[in-house]
Order: C-alpha cells, then structure tokens, then sequence
C-alpha cells in the first residue's frame, strides 16, 4: 500500500509528503506492534502466576508436610512466585496495555492521513499549490506525530467544522484534485484489503475467544473428574495402601491445582475482549462492503461516461461536459471516500473504548 500511494503522483514534491507521513507512520507502527507483544505477554504471566503459587503451596503441603529442605525450597518458590505477581501488580500491566492502545490508535490516525493528503480530502481539501500542503503536512504532523497529544482527539474527521460539511460547502468551487489513479488504488488497498481484515481477524478472535472457553470447560470437567476420585478414596478407602499413596497424592494435588488453570483462562478471555471486538469487526466488513460496491459503481459509471463522450465530436460543448463529469466525479469519489473513512473511525473509536483500560 504504501509504494502504491507514494507512486501515484507524478510530482517529486508530493511524493515527499506523503514519505514524511510514512516515515512517521513507520516509527509508531513498529512502536505499537513491540507495545501489543510486550503487552500480551505482560497480562499472560501475570495471569498464570497465581495458579503456580498455588500448585507449587499444594505440593508442599501434601507431598512434604513436615520441615525439610524441600519443604524450604518449595515455599521459597511460592514466596518467589507471589513476589513476582505482586511486583507484576505494582508495576500496573494495565499501563503497559493504554500505552499500547493509544500507539497503534496514533499508528492508524497517520495511515488515513496519507490518504487524506493523496485524495485531497479534510485538511487537503482545497490545498493544491505544493506550498499550502507541505504547510499543511507539517503542521499536522507537528500534532499527530507528538505523544503529548491524545490520539483520540484526531479520531474526529473535522477541523473547526466536519470535513463533510466543508466538501459540501464547497462543491460549487474548484478543489485540488486527487493524485491520478487514486480512485483505484483506493477501493483496492483501503476498502477492498480492511474489508478482509476485518473478516479474517473477526474469525481469528471470535475463534480465540471459543479456545479459551474449550479451556475453562475442559478445566472444569477435569476437576469435576478430580473431586469425584478423591470423594471414592475418601468414602471407599480404596487407596488407602500404602502401595497407592503416590496415586492418591497425585490425585489431591491436581483436585486443588486444576481449577485455578480455568480461573486464569476465564481472566484472560475477560481481559482481552476478544468476542465483543471480532463481532465488532464482522460488523465494520459488512458497512465496508456496502461502501465497496458504491464505490466500485461509482468508478464504472465515471469511465463510461467519460468514454461516451471522447467518442462524441470534439467541441467547447464537449470539453465542457467532461469537465462537468470530472468535477462532479470528484466531489462523490471524495463524499464516498470520507464516508468510509467515517466507518474506519468509529470502528476506531469503539476498538479504543474496549482496549483502554479503566473505561466501561
């Protein structure tokens, strides 16, 4: 996408611009990918720790009762695993999470804003002089590309006023046009490609979301098989030899140690929200496929219309219609574009509000 954006203008200069914008895109999308690993990897210990504690005390107590240098080692190492997850707690995984959340939002915020200074639409609008859009460029990155200001407040699609109310207002007036080829490359890398995002991704964490509850269930079922074994050896006493007493201690240490693997689980699935965001993203391919085919009819019609009239006798009549068609093409390509991105936003928008943490 990016070499295709870069290469639809002729003019050097634009082709600078729109790098500039990569070049900050670049930085805080290899931020938030790191961010998202750490991130997931942070919450995943921390989750897991708990039940090792009480694994690691279990053992302990069934197993070596009595003071003992493994009796030592053991509590030393539940010591260790429960300093560890308080450290964890301290230290916030949470904070870790925002950071993440607001990087990639900042990330997504500069890869519409390429789009937005290629189609010339919201801050572009009626920049066309090399001038105007390289002040323009800097003074947006100048606020987007800074991590004192809130990515969220970029979300918006608006300056004083909603850009499309400012596409409206000027649509009797002569706006800079669309670098050449943008209507294309548009509907193929920004609706067609986010459409099949979201529908891969959707199944991806809906999936993900059904392995976590196969594991809570499964862990569920497992310690209801566990407490029914130990109930026979307490009611039946039939391992009460002493040639089965490392099979009843097994059987006693899982009985405790199992349920708090589903617990975790359950905390996980809880935490990353993976239902509610894949459901999300089943929606937002929906309204992207209504936009695609609006989209895509909207370039069919132009190029029919514009060959009907080339094949017409050449007049100022003529010229004068295919102007007429290439304005008006223009402002519904724009009006479609900022449509769809209106849908990428809100979807955003919602995405952040389940991410960040410490919101309803």
């Amino acid at each position: 996408m990016t070499d295709q954006i870069a290469t639809l203008s002729q003019p050097r200069d634009i082709k600078d611009l729109l790098d500039k914008i990569q070049v900050a895109f670049d930085k805080w999308d290899d931020i938030a990918i790191k961010g998202q690993k750490k991130a997931r990897q942070f919450v995943a210990i921390s989750a897991l720790l708990i039940p090792l504690a009480v694994l690691v005390l279990t053992i302990q107590i069934l197993a070596f009762p009595n003071a003992g240098s493994l009796s030592v080692v053991l509590i030393s190492v539940e010591l260790i695993v429960l300093f560890t997850a308080l450290l964890f707690l301290l230290f916030n995984p949470m904070i870790r999470r925002k950071q993440w959340s607001e990087d990639r939002l900042r990330a997504e915020v500069l890869r519409r804003e390429r789009l937005l200074l290629a189609g010339k639409v919201g801050p572009y609008l009626e920049k066309s002089g090399f001038a105007e859009l390289d002040a323009a460029v800097e003074m947006r990155l100048g606020m987007i590309d800074n991590a004192a200001n809130k990515p969220e407040k970029f979300l918006p699609l608006r300056n004083a006023r909603p850009w499309r109310d400012e596409l409206e207002d000027a649509r009797d007036r002569e706006t800079a046009p669309p670098e050449s080829g943008f209507a294309d490359m548009y509907l193929n890398i920004r609706i067609a490609d986010q459409q099949r995002w979201f529908r891969s991704k959707s199944k991806r964490l809906i999936a993900a979301h059904f392995r976590y509850e196969n594991i809570v269930r499964f862990t569920i079922a497992v310690a209801l098989v566990l407490a029914a074994m130990h109930l026979m050896t307490l009611l039946f006493n039939i391992l009460y030899e002493d040639s089965n007493r490392t099979i009843k201690l097994i059987i006693e240490i899982l009985a405790i140690a199992v349920p708090p693997i589903g617990s975790a689980a359950a905390a996980l699935q809880g935490l990353f929200q993976y239902l509610r965001v894949g459901r999300s993203y089943k929606m937002f391919a929906k309204d992207l496929g209504d936009i695609r085919e609006d989209f895509a009819g909207l370039i069919c019609s132009h190029k029919g219309r514009v060959e009907a009239f080339h094949q017409m006798a050449e007049s100022e009549e003529t010229k004068s219609q295919i102007k007429r068609e290439i304005s008006d093409y223009e402002f519904q390509m724009k009006r479609a574009m900022l449509r769809s991105e209106e849908i990428l936003s809100n979807e955003l928008n919602i995405w952040y509000s389940v991410i960040r943490p410490g919101q309803p």
